[in-house]
């Protein structure tokens, strides 16, 4: 099993809560990976991040692409856990 896998039935679950003891920046370069391995892997996943509603569960290109911007769109700093 993989660093990024949380299983929930056969999907993937990325979740933003889960990595509450990194800094916010590092939080968002450890999702884009898992976002990038869970693709390469061929896994169906889902993203879940603060204030938004889930991404997924998916998986191919359009699903990926959503999933980093929504990541690259996160506010600079925490405005909650």
């Amino acid at each position: 099993m993989r660093e990024y896998e949380q299983p929930q039935g056969t999907d993937v679950v990325l979740d933003w809560r889960q990595l509450g003891a990194l800094p916010w920046e590092d939080r968002i370069r450890r999702l884009a990976r898992w976002v990038d391995e869970a693709e390469r892997d061929q896994r169906r996943y889902r993203l879940l991040l603060p204030g938004q509603p889930p991404l997924g569960p998916a998986g191919g290109t359009q699903h990926r692409h959503a999933c980093l911007r929504a990541l690259a769109l996160l506010p600079e700093t925490p405005a909650h856990g």
